[in-house]
Parts: C-alpha cells; sequence; structure tokens
C-alpha cells in the first residue's frame, strides 16, 4: 500500500534525545481507513487539522473543525485508528518518559483527548509547513521552550538497561543495578509509564524482534529470533507474539505495512 508516511527525525541533539521521530501522515484522498498499531515502549502526541473525535473513536474530518490532538501512551494492546474523509496530521513520537520533560501537570499513564499541547498559532504555522526539514525545526523549538526539568534516574536507569541492555536480564537484578527494592522499582513504572517493568520488558523484546525481522528483509528462522531476543523457545515466542497482536509471527508479519523509515509497521484496513 503506498501511503503518504513521511518520518523524520528532530535536528536539535537534546531534543534527538528525547524525541524518536516526528512523521507526517497526509492523505487528502481517504475514505475510510482503519490501522492496527501494535504495542510499543514509546509513546506519542497525534495532530489532527481539521477532525474531530467522535463517540466510537473515530476520527472524523471536518472542514470547520480546528485541531484535535491526543496523547498515547505506553500501550500493551493493539491499538485501533479510525479515520474517515480526508486526513492530515503530524505524529510526535517520544521515547518513554519524554513527555514528562515537556508538561508537567497531567498524568501521562493514560490516553489524554482534546488537551491543547500546543497553540492554535504554533499548529497553524507547522500545518502551513510542506517541508518535513521546516517542521522538524519548528516542532524542536516549541518542545526546548517546554523544558520541565524532569528528573527520575532510577526509573531512567532501568528504562535504559531494559532499551539497551542485555535481553533477558531479570527484573530482581535490573532493581538491584538501580539501587531499589523491584517493588518499589514496578510502583514507579507503574506511576510514570502506567505498566509493570515485566509488562515493558515483554514489550521491548517484541519491538526488537520486529526491527531485527524487519532490518533482515526476510523471515529469519523463527527459533534463532527468540533466542536473540530473551525469549526461553519458539513456543514461547508465538505465545507472546499472539497474546501483544493477536496473530503468530508469520501472519503478522505477512499482514503488515512497513511505511516510512522508521517503525511504522502496522496492518492497514480499508
Amino acid at each position: 500500500m503506498n501511503t503518504p508516511i513521511k518520518t523524520f527525525k528532530p535536528h536539535d541533539n537534546y531534543i534527538a534525545s528525547l524525541v524518536d521521530y516526528y512523521y507526517i501522515d497526509h492523505r487528502p484522498q481517504n475514505q475510510y481507513l482503519e490501522i492496527d498499531c501494535f504495542p510499543h515502549y514509546n509513546s506519542t502526541i497525534s495532530i489532527y487539522r481539521s477532525q474531530y473525535r467522535d463517540q466510537n473513536g473515530v476520527m472524523n474530518y471536518d472542514g470547520a473543525a480546528g485541531y484535535f490532538q491526543i496523547f498515547t501512551p505506553i500501550h500493551d494492546n493493539v491499538l485501533q485508528v479510525k479515520q474517515r474523509g480526508p486526513v492530515h496530521r503530524i505524529v510526535i513520537v517520544l521515547r518513554p518518559l519524554a513527555i514528562y520533560n515537556f508538561y508537567s501537570n497531567l498524568s501521562f499513564n493514560k490516553y489524554i483527548y482534546g488537551y491543547q499541547f500546543f497553540s492554535t498559532e504554533e499548529l497553524d504555522q507547522i500545518f502551513s509547513m510542506s517541508s518535513p526539514h521546516a517542521i522538524a525545526s519548528a516542532l524542536d523549538s516549541f518542545l526546548m521552550g517546554r523544558i520541565t526539568g524532569f528528573h527520575q534516574p532510577a526509573l531512567h536507569s532501568a528504562i535504559q538497561n531494559i532499551i539497551y541492555g542485555e535481553a533477558g536480564v531479570p527484573v530482581n537484578l535490573i532493581a538491584v543495578k538501580v539501587q531499589h527494592s523491584r517493588q518499589h522499582l514496578n510502583r514507579l513504572f507503574q506511576q510514570y509509564l502506567g505498566i509493570s517493568i515485566k509488562r515493558f520488558q515483554q514489550i521491548v523484546r517484541f519491538r526488537k524482534a520486529i526491527q531485527k525481522k524487519l532490518s533482515n528483509g526476510t523471515l529469519q528462522n523463527l527459533t534463532m529470533l527468540a533466542y536473540a531476543h530473551g525469549y526461553v523457545d519458539q513456543s514461547h515466542f508465538i505465545k507472546e507474539f499472539k497474546q501483544l497482536t493477536n496473530y503468530p509471527p508469520k501472519t503478522f508479519f505477512k499482514k503488515g505495512d512497513y511505511l516510512g523509515a522508521e517503525d511504522t509497521f502496522w496492518h492497514i484496513k480499508r
């Protein structure tokens, strides 16, 4: 499917440490589309132009509507995005905890609909731009003006250990490394991310397995893929994939659409 998704990186180095990437989704000819988005440890701010959200959760085009902004937290199940009519949205993909560096007056362990993360004036400016380079520069600037000075060093360290460290490290060892009890560390994950540390680990290895497969271009041996990302065996690998996506791995990859240049791997339904 030739969906016009354009992904691009922040320019500012500090913002890049908090924002994984931005993307534009512009489909003026769209009639109706459903997108299945799968569990991820990143969160997002999605900004729709001329859209409103109805009681069934469908985003609908209305030329007279303004902007509609949505915060999507770390989610551990399939998120179904439904869009009716022309679509023009810009999405900020945030690394874990990054949202707290920009906004301090909300709880970000749940979905937030209709909050004004950016002003109308700011959004008029970025939606008038066609160049991803210009949009990235503007978003970088807007976000830099919102820095709050958030600090949770133990939680941040635990997250970094899970994402960038060796696969399959027990939670107890991570807790020891950051000098917290397992119970306290789990409470921090629940408070700030809305999920347990164990569930966070599951999502991370799931996303790493996806990226490994996509980077190879072909479906490598599932047993090798499973062991490389901390699964006990192929059966464990298949079971967790079904829990997180409702599909076994082979079906999941076959049905998916890899869009843009980042990890925008979705199932598209017309």
